[in-house]
């Protein structure tokens, strides 16, 4: 596909909305086309090109000398609508698509990055998680793709909210995706085959912010839904809520 290079101008910006539309509408069918088949990176990734289409199109929809004299600060160049200040309009224009451009490319790695990583939630500070790791990917026959010296706990300084703070997430990073689907599905087996090891511990795949935020409220759903039945009936694999075969009744809560 050629990309249109030339400068957003008054006189060809119905030109450039007509190709973002049909651009947009090929982006859709796509969309729709493959929502149910392709992998949850993908679909991320196909989010943020939707972000980018959906800034062009308001980008678009404004008059562009409008649009340059809102995001130039005057105290910068003086008055935007002056003949002195024309020559700045298409260099600002390009440097924010720019910006777009570059920062999608950044958010495509860290997504690429992602799928190649575990987050094992609730362990301990203190606990020797990386011995567990180890011992788990023996177990699953990938001891060769795991990148042993760069787990790490997420974030990096521990904060100081109290005693009673969860403990941080631990990042575990593979050599590929594959290594870490299996390492994923063989988890929570290989931790019963090892009575030692902490039974409490759960892992899943690195997220992005817009997934982590329907896993949170996946959870609080599930959560809600449990006490609801007063039974451990619903919990989140994934971003899915799964209803077990074998539910429980909820422990008790002891008064403090």
């Amino acid at each position: 596909m050629e990309i249109d290079k030339t400068p957003l101008t008054t006189s060809n910006i119905n030109n450039k909305k007509l190709k973002l539309h049909q651009l947009s509408k090929k982006l859709s069918n796509f969309s729709e086309q493959f929502s149910n088949d392709i992998p949850p990176w993908a679909a991320a990734m196909l989010e943020i090109v939707n972000s980018v289409m959906d800034l062009c199109k308001d980008i678009l929809t404004n008059d562009p000398e409008q649009q340059t004299a809102e995001t130039i600060p005057k105290y910068r160049f003086g008055d935007p609508f002056s003949a002195s200040n024309k020559q700045h309009n298409s260099f600002v224009e390009q440097s924010h698509f720019t910006n777009i451009i570059n920062n999608a490319i950044l958010d495509a790695e860290e997504i690429k990055s992602k799928s190649k990583r575990v987050v094992i939630e609730r362990a301990p500070e203190n606990s020797d998680i990386t011995s567990l790791v180890k011992k788990i990917a023996s177990d699953c026959g990938i001891s060769s793709d795991l990148l042993e010296k760069e787990i790490h706990r997420h974030p990096n300084r521990e904060s100081s909210e109290g005693i009673n703070k969860k403990p941080r997430i631990v990042k575990i990073p593979f050599a590929n995706k594959k290594s870490r689907d299996i390492f994923l599905f063989n988890f929570r087996k290989c931790l019963k085959k090892n009575p030692t090891f902490p039974q409490f511990l759960t892992a899943r795949r690195d997220m992005t912010r817009n997934e982590l935020n329907i896993l949170y409220n996946l959870r609080k759903q599930a959560f809600s839904m449990n006490q609801t039945e007063n039974m451990f009936k619903y919990i989140v694999v994934d971003l899915s809520i799964i209803t077990l075969k074998n539910p429980q009744p909820l422990r008790a809560t002891k008064n403090k």
